[in-house]
Order: C-alpha cells, then sequence, then structure tokens
C-alpha cells in the first residue's frame, strides 16, 4: 500500500504530539483485530428498488449507484476512469481508486499522515459482506493497525454511507479523519460543471482547469469553540448547513448531506485539478478532538499539539446521496430536494411569520472606570426598557410593519459575557420586570418581543455555574477559553479578555434556571444567539468529543422550550437550531469570500425560507447598507437594525465600538424608509419557499412558491429584466395574487 506523508512543519518546524484521554476515563479505543479470513463479497448486484441499484465490483472494490430508468451511474471510482477509457498514472490511481482517506496521527512522533485505501485490495486487505439492501466493507490498513467499517446502503432516494465509528480498531496510529468516497460526487473538469459548498450561505466553484487547482475544506457547524487556534490564515463563514453537491454537464448532478452525526462533519472538495483531470465534493468525518498550545524557550517557539486518545462515542456517522436530473440538475434542485427532505423528516416543522423588520436592541456595555485610582467595571446603559418602548412605538406607528424585537445585552454584564444567561437578572438601570411589562403591554399585536440569553460563554461564577469546575475542557484537558464574539463585528476579538465555555453537560441545567427565573416574565419567547450557532466539544467525557452530539442536546432544549410555548429566536443559526426557530436573526448573506469561490449563493435562503422569518445581516453596521438591503428582498428576508439610544465615548475603547452606526436618533428615517420599502413585498412572499434563484451579472432573479418573482440590480446602472426596468440598486416584482 502506497502511504503517503504529510507533515505540517508548523511555526519552526518543531510539533510535538501528546495524547490525553477525557478527564480520566478509560480511553475507547477497540484494539486491531484484523478478520482471520478475509471474505470478499462476489462481484455483481448487491441491492435493488424501483429506482436503483447498487452495485459492488470486489476486483476494485468500487461501489456503484444505477439509475434503473435512465441508466446513469455514479461510482465511487469516477466510472470512465473505473471502465479504463482514461489515462492512468499513479496520481490519479492514488486519489481516484480510493474509496477513502485515512488521516492518523501516531502517539510517537509529529507527524499526520494520509493514507490512500486504492492498494488494499490487491493486498487482500478488503473485507466485504452483505447486509439488509446493501454491503458492508471493512478496509484494513495492516501496516498501522487500523481497521474502517463503511457501510453502503442503498434507499429510494439514493445512497447512504455510514461510517461506523465506534467499530473502528487501531494500533499505534490513531485515527483522526476519514474521507468518504471522495470522488463519488464528481466531474470531469469542464466550463460546464461546478461543485456547491455550504459556506456561509453557500458558493460554487467552477471546475475549469483554467483557474488552477483549488481546493475547500470546512467543518459543519463551524470550527470546535474548545480549541483556540493560535495561528489562523483567514476569518470565514461557518457551514450551517451541512449539504453538498456537484453538478456534472447539463443534466445531471447529485446532492449530498450529512445526516446522523453531522457535527462531526467536515466538506471538502477539490477543483480544476489537471493531473487528476477530475473536480469533486466530499464529506470526510473527524472523530477526534484536538488542541494546541505555544512552547516557549528562549527565542525558540514550538507548538505542541494534543488530540484525545478517546475517540467520538457514536455508532456511526451517516451521509446520503440524491442524484438530480434535467431542470433539478443545479443547485436550485439541490436546495428544494434538500428542503424537501428536512421536512419529511421532521427537521424543518415550522411556518414562516409576516415581519417587516428584524430589531436587535442593545442594553448594557461594560466599561472600564477607576475610583482613587483602583480600576473596575462598569456597565453603561446604551438603551434601556423603556427607551426601547419609544423606539418601537416610533417605528410602528410611521411604518405598520410587524417587527420582532430582540432584546441583547439587558441582563447583569451587558452584552459582555459576565455570567451565564447575564445571571438571569436585568442589569442596574437598564429596567426591571415592571418597565418590561410596560414595554410588553406597549407593542400589542405590532412586535413579538424576545430576550436574548447567553448559555455559552461566561467569566464569573454565577447561579450554580462555576468558571472553575464548570467549563468545557479542550484536548489538553484544560479550561477552553475564547476571544469575545462582538455582536457588532461578528467576529471574535483578537485583543481583551477570553472566555471561558459552560461545560456541555450543563447547558440543559442552564436552560432549565433560564426557564425558571423568567417564566414570570412579559415576554413572547427566548433569543438563544449563542446556543444555536457554537458548536463545540467538551474534553471532560468521551461522549462530547469532537462536537459529537451538539445536534443532539441543543435540539432537546429548544424543543423543552418550544413545547411551553415559547417563541424561538437565534441568530445565523445550525440546521439543528434553524429547524426549531421562529425568527432567524443575521442568516448568513454572504460566503467565506475565498479565492476558490466563483459565486455566492443563498443556499441557506433557500433551504429555509418559508419555515422561519430570516433577516439579513444588520442593515446599518455592513460595508454597504443599500447591497445588504437588497440581499435580504432577494431571497425574501427581512431587513435587521442593530438599534440603541445613547453612544457613550467610553464605548470607542470596547470590543463594541461600531455600536456609533447603531443610534436611533441618527438613523431613523433609514429605519423607517426602509420598512416602507420592504414591507409589502414582505407580505407578499410570507410563507413562501424559494424555487428559483439566478444572477446574471449585476441582476438577480428569484421566484417564490406562489408566483412572486423579484428582480434586484446591484449594479449602479438600470437594467431591463423580465419584470421590467430595474433601477439602479433598486428591485421590481411581479406575479402572485393581488399583484
Amino acid at each position: 500500500m502506497k502511504k503517503i506523508k504529510n507533515t505540517v512543519l508548523i511555526f519552526l518546524s518543531m510539533c510535538l504530539v501528546l495524547l490525553t484521554s477525557c478527564n480520566g476515563e478509560t480511553a475507547n479505543i477497540k484494539q486491531f483485530s484484523a478478520p482471520k479470513n478475509v471474505k470478499v463479497l462476489q462481484s455483481g448486484t448487491i441491492a435493488q428498488n424501483g429506482a436503483y441499484s447498487l452495485l459492488w465490483d470486489s476486483a476494485s472494490s468500487c461501489v456503484i449507484l444505477n439509475n434503473r430508468e435512465n441508466g446513469d451511474i455514479w461510482s465511487s471510482i469516477p466510472y470512465d476512469y473505473y471502465r479504463g477509457e482514461e489515462e492512468t498514472g499513479e496520481y490519479k490511481d492514488m486519489n481516484l481508486c480510493s474509496p477513502i482517506f485515512l488521516t492518523c496521527k501516531n502517539r510517537n512522533d509529529s507527524m499526520e499522515t494520509i493514507y490512500y485505501s486504492n492498494e488494499l485490495t490487491a493486498e487482500n486487505s478488503v473485507y466485504s459482506v452483505k447486509i439488509k439492501n446493501g454491503l458492508r466493507v471493512i478496509y484494513i490498513f495492516n501496516k498501522i493497525g487500523v481497521t474502517v467499517p463503511v457501510e453502503y446502503i442503498l434507499n429510494e432516494n439514493g445512497l447512504e454511507v455510514r461510517l461506523l465509528v465506534n467499530e473502528m480498531t487501531e494500533k499505534d496510529d490513531f485515527v483522526y479523519k476519514v474521507s468518504l468516497m471522495p470522488f463519488f460526487a464528481s466531474c470531469k473538469n469542464s466550463k460546464n460543471s461546478y461543485v456547491f459548498v455550504p459556506s456561509g450561505s453557500g458558493a460554487v466553484m467552477s471546475t475549469d482547469e483554467t483557474y488552477g487547482l483549488r481546493r475547500y475544506s470546512e467543518a459543519v457547524y463551524g470550527k470546535d469553540e474548545t480549541n483556540q487556534e493560535l495561528q489562523q490564515l483567514s476569518v470565514g463563514k461557518s457551514v450551517r448547513l451541512p449539504a453538498f453537491g456537484v453538478k456534472s454537464g447539463a443534466d445531471s448532478a447529485m446532492l449530498g448531506f450529512f445526516d446522523k452525526g453531522s457535527e462531526l462533519g467536515i466538506v471538502e472538495a477539490v477543483t480544476g485539478d489537471s493531473m487528476l483531470d477530475y473536480s469533486a465534493v466530499y464529506p470526510t468525518v473527524q472523530v477526534r478532538s484536538t488542541a494546541s498550545a505555544k512552547m516557549q524557550s528562549g527565542n525558540a517557539s514550538s507548538i505542541i499539539e494534543k488530540f484525545t486518545l478517546s475517540k467520538a462515542d457514536t455508532e456511526y456517522v451517516s451521509v446520503k446521496y440524491i442524484p438530480l436530473y434535467g431542470a433539478n440538475a443545479d443547485y436550485n434542485g439541490m436546495a428544494n430536494t434538500y428542503r424537501d427532505y428536512l421536512k419529511n423528516e421532521g427537521i424543518l416543522q415550522g411556518t414562516e411569520k409576516n415581519v417587516g423588520m428584524f430589531l436587535n436592541v442593545i442594553g448594557g456595555v461594560n466599561v472600564a472606570q477607576s475610583f482613587c485610582g483602583i480600576p473596575y467595571k462598569k456597565t453603561l446603559a446604551a438603551t434601556t426598557i423603556d427607551d426601547t418602548a419609544k423606539i418601537v412605538n416610533d417605528i410602528t406607528s410611521k411604518t405598520g410593519a410587524q417587527l420582532v424585537v430582540k432584546l441583547s445585552g439587558f441582563g447583569k454584564g451587558g452584552i459582555d459575557y459576565s455570567k451565564i444567561g447575564g445571571a438571569f437578572k436585568f442589569s442596574g438601570g437598564l429596567g426591571n420586570a415592571k418597565s418590561l411589562k410596560r414595554l410588553y403591554e406597549s407593542c400589542g399585536d405590532n412586535a413579538k418581543l424576545i430576550m436574548d440569553f447567553d448559555l455559552v460563554y461566561f467569566s464569573s461564577s454565577s447561579n450554580g455555574f462555576s468558571v472553575s469546575s464548570d467549563s468545557a475542557r479542550n484536548a489538553n484537558g484544560l479550561a477552553a477559553t475564547q476571544k469575545k464574539y462582538s455582536m457588532i463585528h461578528f467576529q471574535e476579538e483578537k485583543s481583551g479578555k477570553s472566555v471561558y465555555l459552560l461545560g456541555r453537560q450543563y447547558l440543559t441545567a442552564a436552560a432549565d434556571k433560564m426557564i425558571e427565573k423568567t417564566q414570570r416574565w412579559s415576554i413572547d419567547g427566548y433569543s438563544l444567539s449563542t446556543l444555536g450557532r457554537v458548536a463545540y466539544a467538551d474534553g471532560a467525557q468521551s461522549k462530547y468529543c469532537a462536537k459529537n452530539g451538539i445536534y443532539k442536546d441543543v435540539s432537546a432544549i429548544l424543543k423543552k422550550i418550544k413545547n411551553k410555548g415559547s417563541l424561538i429566536a437565534t441568530e445565523d443559526a445550525n440546521l439543528y437550531a434553524a429547524g426549531l426557530s421562529d425568527y432567524i436573526f443575521s442568516a448568513p448573506t454572504g460566503s467565506s469570500g475565498y479565492l476558490s469561490f466563483d459565486m455566492d449563493i443563498p443556499f441557506y435562503q433557500m433551504v429555509l425560507k418559508g419555515t422561519a422569518a430570516l433577516s439579513s445581516q444588520p442593515v446599518n453596521l455592513a460595508k454597504n447598507d443599500r447591497v445588504e438591503f437588497l440581499k435580504a428582498i432577494s431571497t425574501g428576508s427581512s431587513p435587521e437594525f442593530v438599534l440603541i439610544k445613547s453612544f457613550y465615548n467610553e464605548f470607542t475603547n470596547t470590543a463594541h465600538s461600531g455600536l456609533a452606526a447603531s443610534c436611533y436618533d441618527d438613523i431613523k428615517e433609514n429605519v423607517i424608509k426602509t420598512a416602507n420599502e420592504s414591507k409589502d413585498f414582505l407580505k407578499a412572499v410570507c410563507g413562501q419557499s424559494i424555487v428559483k434563484y439566478t444572477r446574471n451579472g449585476n441582476l438577480t432573479q428569484t421566484v417564490f412558491e406562489n408566483g412572486v418573482t423579484v428582480y434586484v440590480n446591484f449594479g449602479s446602472t438600470e437594467i431591463v429584466s423580465e419584470g421590467g426596468t430595474v433601477e439602479a440598486y433598486g428591485f421590481v416584482y411581479t406575479g402572485g395574487e393581488g399583484i
């Protein structure tokens, strides 16, 4: 078997790899055990149903999915290459003929090694046996003492692939990541094909070799927040929906998505590699957590990397594939098909509520003060609850728009992650239960009132949650810390004090405490901004390794709240939170913006629109407020504004200096104009899914389920569209009842 070693030299090319189990637990490692007699399933049809046949070629360990109606074929080895119709080569064989890529870490050295499985068949190291509707294959890496069991199961929609995590066996090399069928969702390099990746709102990558070799890799639901990266080359958007796909030519496409165990997923892609002649997008599963620490010895520095001895404690991680054809064979078809699947599975259950505008009202901000030379922190009131009532009444009286009002940072510590849930108390000077009741009553039918509680980050103990004993642990076994996340800049603040993450096992208790302490408060529901978007591991227990279980844990919390009749709001939400949300603030309106991307697409909105009310990123905090507003219009989303009543000079020395652009008295004309400009259109598409989205230059066209079509001009000159002339940076819409 060929072994390709990819040694990553970090910092001064000195890296030590250390191991740790989870909080003293016995590591959940199955010792290497290869079958004494390697069974080889005979080549041929393994399973079939009305739509598809699943075939197996034991000579090449190739899995083949055949469409029985049109004869189309997708295979783990690209089909033309599998049939021997193309020029072969060692590099091609290593990549195209490997059903899995295996990334291991050795306990004794610093090297991270990638093993390609293309030669296991020749070594008689592929065990295969028939199971119900498919086959189980065990890939046996004898030289390093690792076995990787994978199941391939035919279903009515296509193919399911399962990595049996708990059944893997290991010896000296420990499995870190497994890439499954890297070239199953692939296409020949061509100008007529592309790869879809779920970065942020979504993006496409051309497979044309003109652009050269390009790669992509991002973790599903974002990076593990317990691993504070010491070196970060770029700051990107997170993957919120675990879907990916490839369009191959004019009439064929493949949608793929993580199903069970999606939090362990990584979406990867390679395009335009002229040495391969193929481009592909594929799923990788990470089964262990990692953490890094910088060591300094004189002028020399090194990075010590530690990874957990225990791997994620889960039965399996599954990836499902659905072939698409004809008019459905593009990113629109992928979005429509994925949305239908999520609805059928009960993951998307809601119906969008009419919202003319989202308001995120900021309460308190912590600032540095001193008394007789002694420094201390004080929470200054950017907006009181009584101020909020005046702002809301002013907007509703002048626009008639339905509002969703989120109160952020009204608890202890303001918006600066002081105590879990702001200690479930009002910060002094911002308001109290009585003023909240007055605000609630003044909102009436014109606005829904939501209060935000941070159940993830904290920097001081309260309500039984201790920084020293209840914080999540990283792979080093130490309390995990992260830099503060700015609600204004929508990124981590690299300077300033770090904050802790609440241990995963305490999240449910924190939510229960929130419900208990606030049950008499006059609010329509809860906003859980951090809980809905932050996915993280916890080295305290192996069942939390590599973010394992975050989908299930957060879903259970949100369902409990929803069952009590409360509305739920989230922010930039991961799938498991988005599916249970009534309102999603700050939905991603762009990708990570990597050079490998050719065009951003609103895949996030194309999947979720109609099931929850979505907002844009805050219009008043955007680099170009008009463009951000138009992004909202192009997807039928509501505009969002971050608002305060007062800005103090002390704010300029905090992470929230951007609040200067949020003073309501300064921007209220724009707020009211924006609401009036969009409210009629938003009513026309409320509850309607997006069925088609296209972009041609500066003009986008979006077709909704009820026939309403909106044309948006992102350019500085007018454009003539099928719906009429669209002014520069304007929009027009047609169709639908009464339009």
